[in-house]
């Protein structure tokens, strides 16, 4: 895993441990939601990588039936809340944000996604 890497993923982590911390649960982590910038001349660290778009964010992880994210990003268990034919199924919020980071970083790493899924029956 090279250097850059190492650096935007652990600050995305550090991101979200820090919402996580606060009750707050992004639900859309993807790489189109990760910033990167180039930092300032007297910052530590090269680049600046910023967490985005709370659209969907939730202020509780309570279980919840609603399925939040994009498909490529979701985790099977919200996604099997969207399911019209199956049981109603809970997920977790902060759940469905370590799925999304986990995706992420196999994206980063490999440059594409586990799998592609354009709908939920995907």
């Amino acid at each position: 895993m090279s250097d850059t890497v190492k650096l935007v993923f652990n600050q995305i982590l550090d991101a979200v441990e820090s919402c996580h911390e606060n009750g707050i649960f992004h639900q859309d982590i993807k790489p189109e939601n990760i910033l990167i910038r180039n930092a300032d001349s007297d910052s530590v660290s090269p680049i600046v990588a910023c967490l985005s778009d709370f659209g969907l964010a939730t202020k509780n992880s309570m279980p919840s039936t609603f399925g939040a994210g994009s498909v490529s990003y979701t985790s099977p268990e919200s996604l099997a809340g969207l399911d019209s034919n199956s049981r109603q199924q809970f997920y977790s919020a902060q759940s469905q944000d370590m799925w999304g980071l986990s995706v992420v970083l196999f994206m980063m790493i490999t440059g594409h996604t586990p799998w592609y899924s354009a709908t939920p029956d995907d």
